[in-house]
């Protein structure tokens, strides 16, 4: 990848699906970073390095299960997302 580029992956809540992509000429300092402000609430993750995407990601779902208070949701995040490096 081209400095500048980032790995990007679309990843359900749920850890059923991931949809892989670069995002080209954007935030070239970014390790890794992950939201679930997306038009769909799954979670979307960015960075030049897979395993800060991965922790980033987790940090999200921990976040989001820790301030739920439904045990459906709680358990409908409770995936967990790792690398391929690891």
């Amino acid at each position: 990848m081209a400095p500048g580029d980032l790995h990007a992956a679309l990843l359900d809540r749920a850890g059923r699906w991931v949809a892989p992509g670069v995002v080209a000429g954007f935030a070239e300092r970014v390790d890794g970073f992950a939201t679930t402000t997306s038009t769909d609430f799954n979670v979307l993750a960015l960075g030049r390095r897979p395993e800060a995407m991965a922790q980033a990601v987790n940090r999200v779902l921990d976040l989001h299960a820790a301030s739920s208070s439904s045990t459906a949701t709680a358990s409908r995040t409770s995936c967990r997302c790792r690398s391929a490096a690891s």
